[in-house]
C-alpha cells in the first residue's frame, strides 16, 4: 500500500452502534494539508460538508482541522494491516445522533478494560466487510483541547465507507418512511385483495451514507373490504457496525375487521447487548436504539 511511512501509522477507525467511533493519537506522523487529487469529487464533497457540519455543531468537543490523501489499499496484506490496526489503536470514542445533538458524546476509553476489548474485537467483524482492495485512505487531522491527532477514513468510488470519527454520529429521520395499498391478486392467500402498510427508519452515517434501518409491515388479506381472512407481518432491524434484533407477531381482532401488528425492534453499537424479553425489544450500550409498539390496519378496496 502506498501511504506514507506505512508501517508507522495507526489506522483507528471508531463505529457506532447502530455508531461508535474510534480516535487515535498520532502526533508524530501529523499530516499536513496537501492537494488532493487521488480522491474522487464524491469523496471531497463528502469530506468538506462533514468538516463543516462537525465543526459548526460540536468543535468544542474536537475539531477537524483537515484532512488529505495518504494512500490505497492495494492487496489483501493492505486490507489485513487496516482491520488490524483499525481496532487495535482505539483510543477515543464517539457517538450520538445529529438531531439531538446533546447526545453527542467524545470520551477517552479504558484500554484495559474488558468492554474495550469487547469493542474491538467486534469492530474486527463488522467492518471486515466494509473495507476493499482498491479502497483509499484519508488521513483526518484533529484539535482536542490544543492536543492535536491523525486519524483514517476509508472511501471507495462511490464516497466514504467507513470513518474514525465523523462515523460515530448519525443522522436518524425522526419520523420515517410510510407507504401502503391495496392490490387485487385472487391467488393470494385464497382472497380477492389485499391491504397492506409499512413504516421504515432510515438510519444514515454522518457523511451520508447508509448505516442501516428498522421497520416492519402488516399486510391484511380479504375479499370485500370488510371481513378480514388473515394477517401477515414482517419485521427487520439491519445495522452495519453493530448488533440487531427485529420480531413481529400478527393478530386479528375477534369480529376480524381489521389486522394488528406487534413489533420489537433495536440496533446497538460494537459494545451493546440487545434482545427481546415478553415481547419487547431492549438495548444496552454507547449507541442503541429501540421501537416497540403495535400497528392497526383495516382492509380497503381499491
Amino acid at each position: 500500500m502506498k501511504i506514507y511511512k506505512l508501517k508507522s501509522i495507526l489506522f483507528s477507525l471508531m463505529a457506532i452502534a447502530m455508531a461508535t467511533v474510534f480516535l487515535s493519537s498520532c502526533e508524530k506522523d501529523y499530516v499536513k494539508v496537501n492537494p488532493n487529487e487521488n480522491l474522487n469529487e464524491t469523496t471531497l464533497d463528502q469530506l468538506k460538508s462533514s468538516q463543516q457540519r462537525w465543526n459548526e455543531q460540536f468543535s468544542e468537543k474536537i475539531t477537524l482541522l483537515n484532512y488529505k490523501y495518504v494512500g490505497t489499499i492495494e492487496n489483501e496484506q493492505d486490507k489485513q494491516e487496516v482491520l488490524k490496526n483499525i481496532a487495535d489503536e482505539a483510543k477515543i470514542i464517539a457517538s450520538g445522533e445529529l438531531d439531538q445533538p446533546e447526545s453527542v458524546k467524545v470520551e477517552m476509553l479504558d484500554e484495559n478494560s474488558a468492554k474495550t476489548t469487547i469493542i474491538k474485537d467486534n469492530l474486527r467483524k463488522y467492518i471486515k466487510d466494509e473495507i476493499e482492495i482498491s479502497n483509499k485512505v484519508i488521513a483526518l487531522n484533529w484539535d482536542k483541547n490544543g492536543k492535536q491527532f491523525t486519524t483514517y477514513c476509508i472511501a471507495n468510488k462511490e464516497g466514504i465507507v467507513w470513518d474514525n470519527l465523523l462515523g460515530g454520529v448519525l443522522a436518524v429521520d425522526t419520523d420515517g418512511k410510510e407507504e401502503n395499498g391495496t392490490i387485487s391478486n385472487s391467488n393470494k392467500m385464497g382472497s380477492r385483495y389485499y391491504t397492506w402498510y409499512s413504516y421504515n427508519l432510515p438510519i444514515k452515517s454522518f457523511w451520508g451514507g447508509s448505516a442501516g434501518n428498522l421497520g416492519y409491515k402488516i399486510t391484511v388479506y380479504h375479499n370485500d373490504g370488510k371481513t378480514v381472512n388473515k394477517t401477515a407481518t414482517e419485521s427487520w432491524a439491519k445495522f452495519k457496525y453493530g448488533r440487531s434484533v427485529a420480531k413481529s407477531w400478527a393478530s386479528i381482532n375477534s369480529g376480524r375487521d381489521y389486522g394488528k401488528i406487534q413489533y420489537a425492534l433495536a440496533v446497538g453499537n460494537q459494545d451493546a447487548w440487545v434482545g427481546i424479553l415478553d415481547r419487547k425489544a431492549d438495548a444496552r450500550g454507547l449507541y442503541t436504539k429501540v421501537k416497540n409498539g403495535t400497528k392497526i390496519l383495516y382492509p380497503q378496496l381499491p
